[in-house]
């Protein structure tokens, strides 16, 4: 008898040029846990810094542990396609938009999300403007997001997430997939398990903040805590 793979599902850790130690070491002992890795978009900040730079930084200590693992690495908006190379087979065995699974007789399908919720970087995706000009309205746009997580409530800044964006998302996936379907994204960084529409969220690890969703033979579970 086969036992059944333990599956960490991961999303919007957003690896940026500053390297985060305390971010890295909790990455690679939850990782360490489980037989493989999904990652669910947005792996690394891709209008921040070039792939190149990323490839090359601190961050590379991840790679070989996710190549360990298996890992899927499923692109979101702000680590799309058109800002990696060959090179993600450093850290993954296979590179896609979506990805399905069946687990324990249950069907699971996985995307970033961003189809469903459109956000201001993918009105300036590649290759309408040069990555330069994207890059600097992203970081223009952060600045105007730090000053209202400021000025909102603590609960709000822990989890630093969109609760409608899960509302919005859950109401257009299905018409597209099964009913009996499982649909698992992030980018909405506000985690969420939610068995009555077979919806989940991944949240993010990030800024002191770490959700992450593990599926084994007891289905998926949703995690939170603080690093």
């Amino acid at each position: 008898m086969l036992l059944a793979m333990n599956y960490l599902i991961i999303s919007d850790t957003h690896l940026g040029p500053q390297f985060d130690k305390p971010v890295c070491d909790f990455l690679t002992e939850l990782i360490q846990q489980y037989d493989q890795v999904i990652i669910v978009g947005d792996l690394w900040e891709g209008y921040l810094w070039r792939f190149d730079d990323f490839v090359k930084s601190p961050w590379s200590g991840l790679f070989p542990l996710l190549k360990q693992k298996q890992a899927t690495y499923i692109h979101g908006n702000h680590d799309h396609q058109g800002f990696v190379d060959e090179r993600v087979k450093l850290f993954s065995d296979s590179s896609l938009n979506e990805f399905t699974l069946n687990h324990n007789q249950t069907t699971y399908h996985f995307e970033h999300g961003h189809k469903y919720h459109l956000t201001q970087d993918l009105l300036f995706k590649v290759p309408l403007l040069p990555w330069s000009i994207q890059s600097l309205i992203f970081r223009a746009n952060l600045v105007i997001t730090d000053l209202n997580l400021r000025q909102t409530s603590e609960d709000r800044n822990v989890f630093n997430g969109n609760e409608d964006a899960n509302i919005l998302i859950k109401k257009l996936i299905r018409p597209t997939i099964a009913e009996e379907t499982w649909y698992v994204c992030g980018h909405t960084h506000f985690p969420e398990l939610d068995t009555e529409q077979r919806f989940a969220n991944s949240g993010r690890i990030r800024r002191g903040y770490g959700s992450y969703l593990t599926l084994t033979e007891q289905g998926l579970q949703l995690h939170t805590t603080q690093i």
